[in-house]
């Protein structure tokens, strides 16, 4: 894959200050602010033009994760 790491749940990989603990249904990663005021997130991401990746876990298998919004950005999971 030999992408650049991006770590969801915590300050990074080897700092886990401030550790996320609990289940994540779904990530989706855009360019820029998305919201600017309190929202109620779908249930199911849609990707456009400002979508980086979206992360499911439906698109998990294994240890590798699709990225469902087309742009090609599939991934690694670590449980630390």
């Amino acid at each position: 894959m030999g992408g650049i790491e991006f770590v969801v749940g915590n300050i990074g990989k080897d700092n886990p200050i401030h550790f996320y603990h609990g289940q994540m249904r779904a990530v989706r990663i855009s360019k820029g602010e998305r919201y600017a005021v309190d929202f109620e997130p779908p249930k199911d991401f849609q990707s456009d033009d400002a979508t980086v990746l979206i992360y499911s876990a439906k698109s998990v298998n294994g240890d590798k994760v699709r990225d469902l919004s087309g742009k090609g950005n599939g991934g690694k999971v670590e449980r630390l």
